[in-house]
């Protein structure tokens, strides 16, 4: 990673960090662990130690928000995703809309929903026609 891109993806994450909503949506922590990440990687064994960066990494699978939104941005910036990426990486899943039943879900994994956990339909994704 060159020292603009370093730069560049800094300043990007920290304003997206600065400009995260009030109400807490794991947004300001991602970015927060992006920009160690970042560091971590630019920087390598200068910036922090070896037990840090474990534990870092190892927070994007605890069950508290808060670690795990600070894990899943520390281990993008570690892996050197440009913002854009990032981006992508912290949006995660959709969330889904039932046309039945009016459920909102998000999914457990990336695979797309093969019914409405609600009501059950198969069709969850498709209007009701009229015949």
């Amino acid at each position: 990673m060159t020292e603009r891109e370093f730069q560049t993806n800094m300043k990007a994450a920290d304003t997206f960090r600065r400009l995260a909503p009030e109400q807490y949506d794991g947004s300001s922590d991602f970015w927060m662990g992006y920009m160690r990440g970042l560091r971590r990687l630019y920087h390598g064994d200068a910036f922090g130690i070896e037990d840090e960066h474990i534990l870092w990494m190892a927070s994007a699978d605890q069950p508290d928000d808060t670690h795990r939104f600070r894990g899943m941005g520390y281990r993008a910036g570690f892996a050197g995703q440009s913002i854009q990426r990032a981006m992508q990486t912290f949006s995660g899943p959709h969330t889904y809309t039932c046309t039945r039943c009016d459920h909102e879900w998000r999914p457990r994994n990336d695979q797309p929903p093969k019914h409405c956990p609600s009501c059950k339909s198969p069709y969850w994704d498709k209007p009701r026609t009229k015949t």
